[in-house]
């Protein structure tokens, strides 16, 4: 019965709540198991060291030795004192200690959470303003892309405007020169101070400014020359003699509304005739002989660089009886001497 005091003890201190709730579950346990071994030593109570007397014959020695070992039970108690009230306090103490630091552990991580939180939302912030700023950079480059080209397309536009006004100035103010050619008697078959023969020709060319500007450093030239098999276009003629160089120095100066006449004496060499094929002109008995008369002006205007030039190309025939233009046939006898003119319509070239 003494072993049954420190439960009693255990389960008033629980009572009172001085004593753990796990060790008084735990000294409750010890009293049952500590009572139950006591109950059984009562049944079957041993002797003195733990062993039965013997009371039977000798015979009987081994079962009443079995007996006592089957009997005897030896048990063993552990009971733990009391808990004062100062291992109470000190306990309470220790546990008010833990929790605090479990509080404090607890807080410190709500912290370092709460802060990895923050975190996370400034990353997630600075990326998307981020994004945000790379997105509308790229849409301000994009714009200034085409308004950079916008300006340059404008550029390009006024830079061709104003050149189109800059030629349309030019085309109304500069000097403009045509020229009128005619033929003064006929052919005349002579030679030159070099003894060539050939046949020369008069040619008057009247020239005429129809612009608002002077025309400066006016130069004429001209020539008698022969269609041939190969050459019987009269545009190609006037394109290559305006390709002809220029000439150099000092020349007229036609005003505007003025008119400019100048003679040109031209000489179509006799060895050009004989070159010419026999059956040029696709008829027996009739030899070809078609002479032209191209010319050039070549003068300047002021505040235009460069050269400008009127080219103009005649066929020259001879007058038939009844004022019709017709060829000449080099088999007839005499054949350059006859009434002649620069046919009409001719050819005109003006840059």
């Amino acid at each position: 019965m003494t072993s049954s005091v420190p439960s009693i003890r255990a389960i008033l201190s629980v009572l009172s709540g001085d004593l753990n709730l796990s060790r008084a579950i735990r000294l409750g346990a010890l009293t049952i198991v500590a009572l139950i071994s006591m109950g059984a030593a009562q049944a079957d109570p041993p002797g003195l060291g733990g062993r039965h007397q013997p009371t039977g014959n000798k015979g009987e020695a081994g079962q009443t030795t079995a007996h006592i070992q089957r009997t005897t039970r030896v048990v063993s108690l552990i009971v733990e004192p009391a808990p004062t009230p100062q291992s109470l306090t000190e306990t309470a103490e220790t546990e008010r200690r833990e929790a605090a630091a479990a509080a404090a552990a607890a807080a410190r991580e709500w912290w370092l959470v709460g802060l990895t939180g923050i975190l996370t939302a400034a990353t997630i912030a600075l990326g998307v303003f981020t994004f945000l700023l790379w997105r509308s950079t790229s849409e301000a480059v994009r714009d200034a892309g085409d308004g950079i080209k916008a300006a340059w397309a404008g550029a390009a536009a006024a830079a061709e405007a104003n050149r189109i006004s800059n030629a349309a100035m030019e085309a109304d103010q500069r000097a403009w020169v045509s020229a009128t050619a005619t033929t003064q008697g006929r052919l005349r078959r002579l030679k030159t101070h070099l003894g060539v023969d050939g046949f020369y020709l008069t040619v008057a060319i009247e020239t005429k400014n129809h612009g608002k500007s002077p025309a400066t450093n006016v130069y004429t030239d001209c020539e008698i020359r022969l269609f041939g098999p190969s050459q019987i276009s009269q545009s190609k003629i006037v394109r290559d003699f305006a390709n002809i160089k220029d000439h150099e120095g000092a020349g007229e100066v036609i005003f505007p509304d003025a008119i400019y006449s100048v003679l040109h004496e031209v000489f179509l060499p006799l060895s050009d005739i004989e070159n010419i094929p026999g059956d040029f002109g696709g008829e027996s008995g009739f030899k070809l002989i078609a002479p032209y008369v191209v010319g050039r002006i070549s003068y300047q205007t002021p505040g235009m660089p460069g050269i400008l030039r009127t080219v103009f190309c005649h066929a020259l025939c001879r007058i038939g009886p009844n004022g019709e233009a017709m060829v000449f046939n080099g088999l007839e006898s005499g054949w350059w001497d006859v009434n002649s003119a620069l046919a009409r319509p001719g050819t005109m070239f003006a840059t």
